[in-house]
């Protein structure tokens, strides 16, 4: 619904349906506009645009589909008018111009095309006179079908939107704890090194394992091993800020990424998670992180998310249950000293 090309080309067909209608209207006996000698020329133009706007979409701003199908409503109001019939049948392409309307536009857009079909439909009964049966009826009937008919597709369509993404957070989300899955956050590591590549700003990277997490090696996780993952990505989805990024990677293990954060930041968070978590399974449960930052600990997604890995094998290889951050000048990594120990208010 919002491909620019998917929009021409249905416009496309639009504008050709409009002029072929016209066109129509000269060819056929005794037809609305069969002496009117305007009809080939405002086919022609029907035709030109058309073709303009498949050739040129690209090129094409939002307001100018605006503006053209507007100019589609002001042919079919003219045709209206030049029928001097209140029920032409031209009228029915104002219904192709509102299914169109709702179907790639928003609310506010689908409104001002609605708006502007009654508008030019009311000026052609105004005009024809004496000449319209029953105008006010004609033009009430019209307006209600024509509200209806957007309304239920902006319906749909806005429903269907949220069914697709329904479908791909599903698709993304691991099942056990609820946050995103190896899969996309792999996609995201790379999204996200890329925009402080290009914006000059940092990127914490934190991978980060449950100690002693003996996962089966095939078949459903245990009761209690599901039930404390669950509660690590309850705690994972409460901490950190609405911009970060919490995935499960499998097993045991789980991932952050942290916009704007360099190893500093991510260590504080690192730690703060680590003491939500320790009070889980009775005390028992105990978690290892690795932290490393976008671009001092690397040049790229890969080499971030190994500095990380690299400084988790580290915590583990320290008796784990610490927070380890990535160190280029030594073998692997150490723990940050000198940063201000975390209060209770911090916590919060």
């Amino acid at each position: 619904m919002t491909d620019r090309s998917v929009m021409a080309r249905a416009l496309m067909y639009l504008l050709a349906a409009v002029g072929t209608a016209i066109v129509a209207s000269v060819a056929l006996p005794n037809a609305p506009l069969h002496d009117e000698h305007a009809v080939p020329v405002l086919a022609g133009i029907a035709y030109a645009a058309a073709l303009g706007v498949f050739f040129g979409f690209e090129r094409l701003p939002s307001w100018g589909i605006h503006a053209l199908l507007l100019g589609v409503t002001a042919l079919i109001s003219w045709a209206v008018y030049a029928s001097s019939e209140a029920g032409s049948p031209y009228t029915v392409f104002y219904v192709w111009v509102a299914v169109y309307a709702a179907f790639f536009f928003g609310q506010w857009g689908t409104a001002l095309q609605v708006g502007g079909m009654l508008i030019g439909y009311g000026a052609a009964l105004i005009l024809m006179g004496g000449d319209a049966t029953s105008p006010a009826l004609h033009w009430a009937l019209t307006a209600s079908a024509l509200i209806l008919l957007a309304v239920a597709i902006q319906a749909l369509t806005s429903r269907l939107t949220r069914l697709v993404e329904r479908l791909t957070d599903v698709g993304r989300a691991d099942s056990v704890t609820g946050l995103y899955n190896a899969t996309a956050f792999t996609e995201m590591l790379d999204n996200e090194v890329e925009r402080a590549r290009r914006s000059g700003n940092r990127l914490g990277v934190v991978i980060c394992e449950l100690d002693d997490f003996a996962a089966v090696s095939s078949g459903p996780l245990p009761a209690a091993q599901q039930q404390l993952l669950a509660s690590v990505g309850a705690i994972f989805r409460a901490t950190p800020r609405q911009i970060d990024v919490c995935a499960r990677l499998g097993s045991g293990r789980f991932a952050m990424l942290l916009p704007y954060t360099d190893e500093h930041g991510a260590y504080l968070l690192s730690e703060r998670l680590r003491e939500r978590i320790a009070p889980l399974e009775s005390g028992r449960a105990r978690m290892s992180f690795g932290v490393a930052a976008f671009p001092r600990s690397g040049a790229s997604s890969h080499a971030v998310f190994q500095a990380a890995e690299t400084a988790l094998d580290e915590a583990h290889k320290a008796g784990g249950d610490r927070v380890m951050v990535f160190q280029r000048s030594t073998s692997g990594a150490r723990v940050e000293v000198g940063l201000p120990e975390i209060t209770e208010t911090q916590l919060g």
